[in-house]
């Protein structure tokens, strides 16, 4: 039997877990799964993101347009923050980009000509100083935090049965009545971590359960991945080990609404206990190897003269 790793499947562990009965008319599904979703932003994703090892890291480039000196950051970055951005030449390789601050970026009439290059952070764009006139064919790569979609119930989603690549067509189990050729689609997929295979796909047919998208399907889009609408998944973005504490943290909402301040704080020292094993088991991240860390702008660098290398002595 194939197993459910979905969000209304996680519901029902949360009422086991709460010991909540059946004939219970104070929280539905829909009203669990909200909660969830709530603590996977709210406390899973941060304290992930705390340990520093690279969850949630996602790329996406943006092409350089001549002229157009500011760039949005990536609506789904999480806290509107990046973990990184640089330049992307035409043959793929990363340039750095130096991070500026406002008050270097000062005009001093008695330079004869502007060095200074790189970019810098207002609200929620990205500006590249002095201008982007000399990168034709460049892209800004930024890598960022993607923010976990919103948990819905399975039936707000479709798992895919069959995939055309030729002709770009998905078939799903069931399309969901509201779709319609305006509605954008996030491909999610089905194994742990439950990762975004591709976001804010469009498509320009709908006939029965077939979907023909405007462009390219991911290659690893699998038999069993879910088709939902964007922003929005039927399982949690985190990894399966983070379930049994997801669902934990659901009961403690649903008890803190209930103010049952006994059973409330049984459920806090189990929450503590679980969080404080998942941390152990994600850091570090890869048990055999040994972080190394190399300061691209520190006194041992080419320029310096000190007969070093980058990165490393001879």
């Amino acid at each position: 039997m194939a197993k459910d790793f979905t969000a209304q499947a996680l519901a029902l562990q949360l009422k086991r877990r709460g010991s909540m009965p059946t004939s219970q008319s104070l929280f539905q599904v829909s009203d669990l799964i909200q909660f969830m979703s709530e603590e996977v932003q709210s406390t899973i994703a941060p304290k992930m993101t705390a340990v520093r090892e690279e969850y949630f890291v996602h790329i996406e480039d943006v092409p350089i347009v001549t002229t157009q000196e500011s760039y949005a950051l990536p609506t789904r970055a999480m806290g509107n923050a990046l973990r990184d951005y640089c330049l992307l030449d035409s043959a793929g390789s990363e340039i750095n980009l130096p991070r500026l601050v406002p008050e270097v970026l000062k005009t001093n009439p008695a330079q004869t000509s502007n060095r200074l290059f790189g970019a810098y952070l207002q609200n929620e764009k990205l500006f590249i100083f002095p201008n982007t006139d000399g990168f034709p064919g460049y892209s800004v790569r930024f890598r960022y935090m993607r923010r976990p979609s919103d948990l819905v119930e399975k039936s707000s989603a479709s798992q895919i049965t069959a995939i055309n690549p030729t002709l770009n067509e998905v078939t799903v189990s069931s399309a969901v009545s509201t779709w319609t050729t305006a509605t954008e689609f996030d491909f999610i997929g089905n194994a742990s971590p439950f990762v975004s295979k591709g976001d804010d796909r469009t498509i320009n047919s709908l006939v029965t359960n077939v979907l023909t998208f405007d462009n390219t399907l991911p290659t690893d889009l699998a038999i069993g991945d879910w088709v939902v609408e964007a922003m929005f998944s039927p399982v949690p973005q985190i990894p399966y080990q983070a379930f049994n504490w997801l669902a934990q943290l659901g009961v403690i909402r649903s008890m803190d609404a209930l103010t049952d301040e006994k059973s409330l704080k049984n459920a806090y020292t189990a929450a503590d206990r679980m969080e404080a094993d998942f941390i152990k088991l994600i850091t570090p991240r890869v048990q055999g190897s040994v972080q190394r860390i190399n300061n691209r702008n520190g006194i041992f660098d080419w320029s310096s003269g000190f007969g070093t290398r980058r990165g490393g002595t001879y």
